[in-house]
């Protein structure tokens, strides 16, 4: 499918992501990561990389500041790969949840809940549904 595309010039892009559980990746992390920078490089394209440290901190034993240290360090791992900085976005949920939108709207929270809110409350109800 993406030679299909690039054949016929039609534009796409990458997009991979990672969910850190520690502050640092070991060689096996890396292996996606490093066939990504692969393709970016053939294909000339952009690549969105998305770090979902959310989701590692509702089901692993995690903190929010550990959840958020994991996300910055790995990211720093990930950028080591080598990408091209035109056209490489790497986000964390932390950030640019989208979830925190829909709530906001339709529960008109006021102040608006913020994406690590959105954390907090999603990390204490999946916390009381386990036990």
């Amino acid at each position: 499918m993406i030679l299909e595309k690039y054949e016929q010039g039609q534009k796409f892009y990458l997009y991979t992501g990672r969910g850190p559980s520690a502050d640092a990746m070991h060689v096996g992390h890396l292996v996606p990561f490093l066939f990504a920078k692969y393709l970016q490089d053939a294909f000339d394209v952009p690549i969105v990389i998305q770090m979902t440290g959310d989701e590692k901190m509702l089901y692993k034993d995690m903190t929010l500041e550990d959840a958020k240290k994991f996300t910055r360090e790995n990211a720093r791992d990930i950028i080591a790969v080598g990408f091209d900085v035109t056209k490489t976005f790497i986000f964390s949920d932390f950030d640019y949840i989208g979830y925190a939108i829909h709530i906001n709207h339709y529960f008109h929270f006021s102040p608006p809940l913020y994406p690590v809110d959105i954390c907090i409350i999603m990390l204490l109800r999946s916390k009381n549904k386990l036990t």
